[in-house]
């Protein structure tokens, strides 16, 4: 059996080395959304699937206390 757990959060991974924004000055790339703002603590759920040689288990979601 193969088993996976994922955290999936509101704000979803960000990779600054994807976001560029080419301007001739930092005002323009604060007008063009140079910030990115995300949240310390954001709300997040984990879940967990296995796959066997029978096929997919049910999704278990892990609740705040596990």
């Amino acid at each position: 059996m193969f088993s996976d757990e994922k955290i999936f959060t509101r704000n979803g991974n960000f990779n600054p080395k994807n976001d560029v924004i080419w301007t001739d000055s930092r005002y323009d790339a604060n007008e063009a959304g140079g910030y990115h703002e995300t949240e310390k603590f954001p709300v997040s759920s984990m879940v967990a699937l296995g796959a066997t040689w029978n096929g997919l288990t049910e999704p278990y979601f892990f609740s705040k206390n596990e």
